[in-house]
């Protein structure tokens, strides 16, 4: 999968700023005296996609690619997140234990709670918060 990424960077940072400088197109309006014979004037009518320089088509269509593939990469990451920290019954008992009793100790939440002191400590670590924190607060 690294590989991949930097197989993708490395297009990006190369072909890109070619794809970019390559063209030689230059839009001006055209002021003509002709201007009025033709029909819709030159700049005023409207390109399809297809119609638009191949670079262009292929940055439009890489960048596409690029969000999806973010999209595809992130977002069962932090749905994940999300699930995986409402669905542990003990892990809710504990985080409601320590908002309604600040200052307690592990052994104090053992007892309550009929936990193992290994279960708290687990939850604990998941939440980011030490033992020394629980006794100070």
């Amino acid at each position: 999968m690294r590989n991949l990424w930097t197989l993708f960077l490395l297009f990006i940072l190369v072909c890109s700023p070619a794809l970019a400088s390559a063209n030689g197109y230059e839009v001006s309006p055209y002021t003509g005296p002709e201007r009025d014979m033709y029909e819709g004037g030159g700049d005023d009518a409207t390109l399809t996609f297809w119609e638009f320089p191949l670079s262009l088509q292929i940055i439009y269509i890489s960048g596409l690619l690029g969000a999806l593939l973010a999209v595809y990469k992130f977002l069962p990451l932090l749905l994940g997140r999300v699930r995986q920290n409402c669905k542990n019954q003990n892990r809710d008992e504990i985080l409601k234990f320590i908002t309604a009793n600040p200052g307690r100790t592990i052994s104090d939440i053992e007892k309550h709670l009929e936990l193992n002191r290994s279960t708290i400590r687990h939850h604990l670590k998941i939440f980011g918060l030490t033992d020394q924190y629980i006794a100070l607060h």
